[in-house]
């Protein structure tokens, strides 16, 4: 999962060489969404039907939809550091969400891991941006919105995740992410065309659709399963680590000390979080 988000910030750069933002998710899930269903039918899986049905193609309308929207939006508006210091409370959301509505129980040490990979994700920033955020209010609103967003669409996969299997889950939310942007690409067209396509751009898409979209929220559901919600969503805070470290790899781009210590709080509040087990 990490590893299958974390580079698909790499993949997206290259694809939108050519594609707009929301043109590239729907060529991504028109490629997605029919595999995962063949798959679907290839397994014998059983067909979610009534709410359940309802409420996974709602996940589609959540993540990707409305938090792409909101993470679109919200760069306009701000920095990326800031940006990802608001993904980055995605599971403290999770945590306090779950709370709220009586599905988690509160616990003093799963809360203070969380915070601890929320420090990690500051540090990974620097602490000049932290210091900033008021300046970038309207797109880091934006943004803490969009964390709610992804927040609830855990919740709901962990719900979801007690009668279905992961790979009915990723197929039918990849089904109603492609029909909601299917009407959000043509609007996007209006105005932004896709430049000549290239073979970078080409292999771009294939691997956001297959690496990045399926085998990601396959994981992350199997994840969220397994695992449960708020421990799964703090080690998504692993992600701008794998993306930073790659980026050096193979983009030549520098890697700065302060990754390296903020991913060591984010594994801490990882650890404790897998001895904790706050939601077994």
């Amino acid at each position: 999962m990490v590893f299958a988000f974390g580079s698909s910030f790499i993949a997206v750069k290259v694809a939108y060489r050519v594609f707009p933002p929301f043109q590239s998710v729907f060529f991504r899930y028109l490629l997605l969404a029919p595999v995962l269903m063949l798959l679907h039918r290839w397994r014998g899986l059983p067909r979610p039907r009534g709410r359940d049905l309802t409420a996974i193609v709602a996940l589609g309308f959540l993540e990707p939809g409305l938090y792409f929207v909101f993470d679109s939006l919200s760069l306009k508006f701000t920095t990326a550091s800031q940006a990802s210091l608001m993904v980055a409370l995605i599971p403290l959301w999770v945590y306090l969400l779950g709370i709220a509505f009586r599905t988690l129980r509160f616990h003093a040490g799963a809360f203070l891991s969380v915070i601890l990979s929320v420090a990690g994700i500051a540090v990974i920033t620097g602490g000049g941006e932290a210091a900033e955020l008021g300046r970038h209010a309207l797109g880091n609103g934006l943004m803490l919105i969009g964390a709610l967003v992804a927040a609830a669409w855990t919740l709901l996969v962990r719900h979801l995740s007690r009668r279905h299997h992961p790979l009915t889950i990723t197929a039918y939310q990849a089904l109603s992410t492609l029909a909601l942007f299917s009407l959000l690409a043509p609007a996007e067209f209006v105005f932004v065309r896709p430049g000549p396509l290239t073979a970078s751009a080409a292999g771009a898409i294939a691997y956001l659709a297959f690496v990045s979209s399926g085998v990601g929220y396959l994981t992350l559901q199997a994840g969220i399963r397994a695992g449960g919600a708020v421990l799964t969503s703090t080690f998504a805070n692993l992600i701008p680590v794998v993306t930073l470290v790659m980026a050096f790899l193979l983009l030549g781009e520098p890697l700065r000390p302060s990754v390296l210590l903020g991913g060591m709080l984010i594994l801490s509040g990882i650890y404790y979080l897998t001895r904790l087990q706050p939601e077994a």
